[in-house]
């Protein structure tokens, strides 16, 4: 399955170059027809080298549905009005879900499930402060985000509890998580405050598509060196 990889890899590649010169040189002229390849390409590529590792099922499965989220997501902001914007920040938070699941597995174990609650709670508060930078209307909205930036936030947590305990990866978690947080901050910022600058949709996709590498690699990497901490 390795040269499969290789070659849905060499497409995610390419489309991620071809993205980025369009968005820099031709703004979005190109970019709703290629957004929406971009994360089914990088899951093609990770899914042939977790089944070549003969990953288990559990791990599988939350990869490929934090994946399809995340394409959803992607599909949904491509339309504008508030209310698509909802339904993408919903789908990437569900498929933000699915990564914990994953990285709760492999960084926490089943018997330091408890670090969970530890965390969470100063996550959520930095969440909710971090949200009053903006102006967002409505209870529905605000709660949201504040979901949404806490989810984001507790990913980066268990990253940094991972780089403690050495576990393996765990840096990649956290810089693809503050990529993912940096990404949508710009995005927020715009959305919200009006705030604007040159080359901001390159910077975005630069960092988002780095974010979705690195997030990636801390699933794969750690199968295909066997070196996930079983519990």
């Amino acid at each position: 399955m390795k040269k499969y990889a290789y070659f849905t890899g060499i497409v995610f590649i390419l489309l991620s170059v071809i993205e980025i010169v369009s968005l820099a040189f031709w703004g979005e002229s190109l970019h709703k027809y290629i957004k929406s390849f971009l994360v089914p390409s990088l899951c093609a590529t990770a899914l042939l080298l977790l089944l070549d590792a003969k990953s288990d099922f559990k791990t599988v499965c939350f990869f490929v549905s934090a994946m399809v989220m995340h394409t959803i997501g992607d599909i949904f902001l491509l339309f504008p009005g508030m209310n698509w914007f909802m339904a993408g920040l919903g789908a990437f938070l569900l498929g933000h879900i699915f990564y914990l699941l994953i990285f709760v597995k492999f960084i926490a174990g089943i018997r330091q499930s408890s670090l969970i609650f530890c965390i969470l709670i100063p996550v959520i508060i930095v969440a909710f402060f971090i949200t009053m930078l903006f102006n967002l209307q409505g209870e529905l909205m605000l709660l949201a985000v504040r979901i949404y930036a806490s989810i984001l936030l507790l990913m980066t947590s268990f990253g940094i509890y991972g780089m403690i305990k050495k576990y393996p990866y765990s840096t990649n978690l956290v810089v693809g998580a503050v990529l993912f947080i940096i990404s949508d901050f710009i995005i927020a910022l715009n959305s919200f405050t009006g705030v604007d600058f040159l080359f901001r949709h390159v910077v975005v996709m630069i960092t988002y598509l780095l974010a979705e590498v690195l997030l990636v690699s801390a699933v794969v990497l750690p199968v295909i060196n066997r070196k996930i901490v079983r519990r």
